[in-house]
């Protein structure tokens, strides 16, 4: 990267993000996880975030590829975003969408990938996220920190992956400790820590599909 600081200087590192693509062979050379490698050393280097903001969703019928993509950012704890949403005309990149340009309705099994589970605010450092797809089983593991205010924040589709709801295990390092948690609409999960935690303490949140009733 040729620049020292992010826009605008030190002071918006935090509301600043590198944003980067990958594709595969071109003209990107290097596996993508050893691209975020890099990518993440630049970001440290001016104290800011990193985000995947376009990979080749382009892979027709066979979606391994840019499952295989997004895993790899969700490993690495980083948000990402796929080429591309529409396919209005034809232009550089023109490929795949969510939605079938000749029916206009939205295309299922894109949609599930696009349908992850994941954690948009975390009142603490975030050391480990992953979804599984086939089971629908969302883990995060992170250490609290106490001067944060605001709940813990996880997204979901319940339409997509918990249908009869989500069922939300929490273990907090200290054994007498609980947190509360209230579904917001269908999309939005919030856990409120309890008071009195350690900075450092370690919550692991377990979220998974509610089995249905035989």
């Amino acid at each position: 990267m040729g620049f020292g600081h992010v826009p605008g200087g030190s002071e918006w590192a935090t509301k600043s993000v590198l944003s980067y693509h990958w594709y595969e062979g071109f003209p990107e050379v290097l596996p993508i996880k050893n691209d975020m490698d890099v990518i993440k050393l630049s970001a440290r280097r001016l104290g800011t975030a990193s985000m995947l903001t376009e990979f080749d969703i382009s892979q027709a019928a066979d979606r391994t590829k840019t499952l295989a993509s997004i895993q790899a950012a969700e490993s690495e704890l980083q948000s990402w975003m796929g080429w591309e949403y529409k396919s209005f005309v034809p232009k550089t990149g023109y490929g795949d969408s969510l939605w079938n340009v000749s029916t206009g309705e939205v295309i299922s099994d894109v949609a599930r990938l696009y349908s992850h589970t994941y954690a948009s605010a975390v009142p603490g450092k975030t050391t480990s996220a992953s979804f599984d797809e086939g089971t629908g089983i969302f883990t995060l593991t992170f250490a609290a920190d106490p001067s944060i205010q605001g709940p813990l924040e996880i997204r979901y589709s319940r339409q997509t992956f918990y249908p009869n709801g989500a069922d939300i295990s929490i273990q907090v390092q200290s054994a007498n400790t609980r947190a509360n948690v209230a579904e917001v609409g269908a999309s939005l999960l919030q856990l409120t820590l309890p008071r009195g935690m350690k900075s450092g303490e370690v919550v692991s949140v377990v979220v998974k599909p509610v089995e249905s009733k035989k």
